[in-house]
Formats: C-alpha cells, sequence, structure tokens
C-alpha cells in the first residue's frame, strides 16, 4: 500500500509564512532579548577571574651578556627545553615551597618568541598576587632547576614581572551574546515557518485539490479594497465588484472562468438555483456571490440574487442598495407584502435582488423556512439563475433549512482560513442532504505559495482561457 505524504511544500502559501512571522514578530525579538539577558546573567555566574603576570628573558651564555646562538634552531631548540624546565614539577615545589601555601594554583608557562633567542615567562593564577609572586619565585629558582639539566646556557631578564591591574580571560560577553540571540530568534522564527506548514488550512490551489472532498473550480485572488492612500486615511472601503472598473485583470478573469465552468456544471444537471455558502464568517461568501451573479449577468442571464442570511445580512451592503422604502424577506415574512414585491432591480448592476435587510432576525430561518422555500421556488420561474447567500454553516443551522429549496451547492472557502476537517465535515452534511456540490471557490489568495500558478490570471485571456468544449469535456471527465 502506498504511504501518504504528511506535507508538501506545494501546500505551503509564501504569505502565511511571512504573516505568521510578522504577527509573531514580538515573539521573535522577546527571544532574542531573553536570551541576551540570560548569558549576561550565566556569564556572569560561572566566570571566575584570571591573572598572568608576564616577563621576557633572553638565552645567554653562562658568563656573558651577549646571546652565544647565532643560530635561530639551535636558539629555538634551547628555548624550548628551557619552557619545560619552567614547565617541570620541581621548580612548581620550588615556587610552592618560597610562598609557604600547600598548593600553588597558578599555571607557569614559557613560550618563544619566533625568530629571535627570546622567551616570555608567564604565570597565569587566580589572584593578581599570587600572580606576580609565583612568577619572580619561578625566575629565582630556575637556576637552581636547570643546572640538573645544563650548564651552558643561562637566562638573562629583559623585562621584569609587572603586577596585573585586570584579568586575562575577560570573556568576549558580547560576541557570545549575539550569536545567542540571534540563534534564539532563528529558531523561535522557524518554529512559527513549522507552525504555519503544519496548520491543517487551506493555503493554495493544491493544497485544496489534494485534501478537500469535492471539485475545485478555481481560486480569486485576493483584491484590495483601499485603492489609494486616501482610502485609507478615509477608511472608505467598499466591496469589490466585477463591474468596477478599478478591479484588477486576476480578480475579473478568475471569476469569469469560476462562472463558466458554474454555469456548464449547472446546464449538465439541469439545476438553475444555487446556494452559496461557507464554513466560517468572513471568508468572502456574500462577495463570491454577488460576483458570480454578475459574471453570468454579462452572458446576457436573467439571475436573481437573494440574500438568506437573515441573521447577519450583506448582500445590500456589497452592491450599495438604497434603504429607503426598501421591501425585504422581512416584509414578506411578515405578511406586510407578496413575495414578488420583494424583488428589487438594480440597475447598476443589472441584478434582480431580494434583501434581507439591515434588521436582524433572531430565530432566523428556522422558523420560516417553508415560507422561504415556497418565496424560491416561486421566483425560479421567471430567472434563469437564482443565487441565495447564505449564513455560514459553522454559525448557525439556517443553511440546512434553505436546502430543502435549493438544487445545488457552491463552496466558499478562504485562504488559510478554517480547517480541512471542518471543511470536509460541512460537505459531507450538504451530501447527506441529497443536494448537490458543484464545487469548491478557493477565495482571498495571495499569490506567494511552492509552486503557485497564480502567474496564469495575468498573462491575458488567449493562451490560458480554456473554450467551451474543452470545458465541457473536462466537466465530462469529472463526473
Amino acid at each position: 500500500m502506498e504511504e501518504r505524504e504528511l506535507f508538501h511544500w506545494d501546500e505551503l502559501s509564501w504569505y502565511s509564512v511571512l504573516r505568521d512571522l510578522v504577527i509573531n514578530l514580538w515573539v521573535v525579538v522577546l527571544a532574542g532579548l531573553t536570551v541576551w539577558m540570560g548569558v549576561d546573567s550565566v556569564v556572569q555566574l560561572r566566570y571566575v577571574p584570571a591573572y598572568t603576570s608576564y616577563a621576557i628573558m633572553a638565552v645567554t651564555a653562562k658568563g656573558s651578556d651577549i646571546s652565544i646562538y647565532s643560530n635561530l634552531t639551535a636558539t629555538t631548540q634551547m628555548a624550548e627545553v628551557i619552557g619545560e624546565v619552567f614547565a617541570s614539577n620541581v621548580l612548581r615545589e620550588k615556587v610552592v615551597e618560597e610562598l609557604a601555601v600547600t598548593e600553588f594554583d597558578g599555571e607557569i608557562k614559557a613560550e618563544v618568541i619566533p625568530e629571535t633567542n627570546m622567551l616570555t615567562v608567564q604565570v597565569t593564577a587566580p589572584t593578581a598576587k599570587q600572580a606576580h609572586q609565583g612568577l619572580w619565585s619561578a625566575i629565582n629558582h630556575y637556576d637552581e632547576v636547570s643546572n640538573y639539566l645544563f650548564t651552558n646556557a643561562d637566562l638573562m631578564m629583559l623585562q621584569p614581572p609587572s603586577v596585573p591591574k585586570t584579568p586575562s580571560n575577560t570573556p568576549n560577553i558580547r560576541h557570545i551574546q549575539k550569536i545567542a540571540s540571534v540563534g534564539a530568534a532563528i529558531l523561535v522564527a522557524a518554529g512559527c515557518v513549522l507552525f504555519t506548514a503544519l496548520r491543517p488550512t487551506v493555503q493554495t490551489m493544491q493544497g485544496a485539490q489534494r485534501n478537500l472532498n469535492g471539485s475545485v473550480l478555481g481560486d480569486v485572488p485576493f483584491e484590495r479594497k483601499w485603492k489609494s492612500t486616501k482610502d485609507i486615511i478615509r477608511r472608505r472601503k467598499k466591496s469589490i465588484l466585477l463591474n468596477d472598473p478599478g478591479v484588477s485583470m486576476g480578480f475579473s478573469a478568475s471569476i469569469r472562468k469560476i462562472a463558466t465552468r458554474l454555469e456548464l456544471r449547472m446546464k449538465h444537471s439541469g439545476h438553475k438555483i444555487l446556494l452559496v455558502t461557507s464554513v466560517g464568517e468572513n471568508e468572502g461568501k456574500s462577495s463570491v456571490a454577488t460576483n458570480i451573479a454578475l459574471a453570468l449577468k454579462e452572458k446576457g442571464r436573467r439571475v436573481l440574487l437573494l440574500d438568506g442570511d437573515l441573521r447577519k445580512p450583506a448582500i445590500h451592503k456589497v452592491l450599495q442598495l438604497p434603504k429607503e422604502d426598501a421591501v425585504c424577506i422581512n416584509d414578506y415574512l411578515n405578511d406586510r407584502c407578496e413575495g414578488t414585491n420583494t424583488v428589487y432591480y438594480d440597475e447598476d448592476s443589472g441584478l434582480h435582488v431580494v434583501q434581507s435587510g439591515d434588521q436582524r432576525v433572531n430565530d432566523g430561518v428556522r422558523g420560516n423556512a417553508t415560507k422561504i422555500c415556497q418565496l424560491i421556488q416561486a421566483l425560479s420561474e421567471t430567472m434563469d439563475y437564482i443565487i441565495v447567500d447564505s449564513a455560514p454553516m459553522a454559525v448557525t443551522s439556517d443553511t440546512e433549512y434553505l436546502l430543502q429549496a435549493v438544487e445545488s451547492v457552491l463552496f466558499v472557502v478562504r485562504q488559510d482560513w478554517c480547517g480541512v476537517d471542518a471543511i470536509n465535515d460541512k460537505l459531507e452534511i450538504l451530501r447527506q442532504n441529497n443536494v448537490r456540490i458543484q464545487g469548491i471557490v478557493l477565495n482571498a489568495v495571495h499569490p506567494f505559495g511552492f509552486g503557485s500558478r497564480s502567474r496564469d490570471r495575468y498573462y491575458g485571456y488567449g493562451r490560458r482561457t480554456r473554450g467551451k468544449k474543452k470545458l465541457e469535456a473536462e466537466h465530462e471527465r469529472e463526473n
């Protein structure tokens, strides 16, 4: 049995990664600052100062004040032997005896200065006094110890020992802090990226096609509602509509392509009533429903857009319909008007609209399901298509009451919004109600993903848009 991969790179969106990094930037910075201060505290607690006293000695002949070694190689070899004398245990015992201590904690070391006959003799100890006294003691007892090894060389002091004023092992704490802080920040940032990658949401078209239990009709690119700096300052935000001259080509091409595929499927199944729903709020369901209706209207179809969300209606806001003297579903439900009187023709969009109104109905569709379904069926006799914008399925059960009046469903999924399991659960509920799911639309897609095909939207219609026969053949294969 073939094993299924748990993660695919093409299901990860760069936009989602960058957004999460920006949102959690304070966590990344806090981690860096915490480690910065933590390193300083740890170093200060563990730091043991050490002091080093130095002296420079020259190798000379016994009884002479000049070097007898003209050969640098021989000088170096002799200096190395002398260095071993300073590091010997015999000399250390002499130092311990002179200083009258039980043990000398310092380190005695002699190093040859390259290309010379000189040595650097140094003693490192926990205190400056011990280092200075130990070095003097070692130098004073050198002749006594060295006489057992050789007698033809002596040491002449060129620079006497001095008392060290600062520790010789001062840690480069700033360098350590920089490395540790950057490492901690990178580690936390990597954790954010991993969290984004493993989050069970739909981030790309490839992820939607692979993980959702339904046919994906297409994706709609994210479109900014603020088009200018003036709009941002004034907070002027309006819905993005297909008939808006400022809408981008990518957005309009995607909507028209989805509408074409949707119409072919509805013609094939003989359906004309379509319900548009989603799992959660703010997934762009009302915007997609309105734009699908506009795309069908562009083809000369007679389209009715009905706002079936009685708790939080939005269609009148999307189309910016006038509120004065508007006849709404509420009037029909309260027997203040006939069903046909609720239809309003919007000259700007060319759509027939049934508004739900500004007032929320607390009971929702539950107590009025029969009358609303009768209204939908009655209006379908004079329309080519009826698009019903319903409430989110995770918020209320109103959508399930409307299923008895509709023939098919279009499911809207916003990029990186709801979990895959929640989406598939709602799709299964729709199937259990014997409603045909015409397709799924991935909405508000930011075109930054691994293997993203979003570039196909922007480079013209002739090369990328499929013909009607090809779409029909594709539909036959899917069914």
